[in-house]
């Protein structure tokens, strides 16, 4: 299964990234919005871990971006947001 992780947090994408791949998971990981958006366009992941906030593109942008390029990979997002709007955004 092929992962990836994009977040601006390096040391906790390095952290997951390490656990899913003591796991036996093929993990690439991006640091911000653009460079996972280019990942993610490859259409080779099985999973996306994306943040929400992050620099150069946020992830409900990423994630409304690759769903209009018909990527349909499933999509974990990670937010510290906690307003009922926001959650909405996300699940929209």
């Amino acid at each position: 299964m092929n992962i990836l992780i994009v977040d601006d947090e390096m040391q906790l994408t390095e952290a997951l990234a390490a656990i899913l791949k003591q796991h036996n998971y093929s993990v690439d990981c991006a640091y911000n919005g653009e460079d996972g958006f280019d990942f993610a366009s490859s259409g080779i992941y099985d999973l996306i871990i994306l943040d929400v906030m992050m620099p150069k593109m946020d992830g409900f942008t990423m994630l409304k971006l690759l769903r209009a390029r018909k990527i349909d990979v499933p999509v974990l997002m990670l937010s510290a947001k906690s307003e009922i709007s926001e959650k909405i955004e996300g699940l929209n």
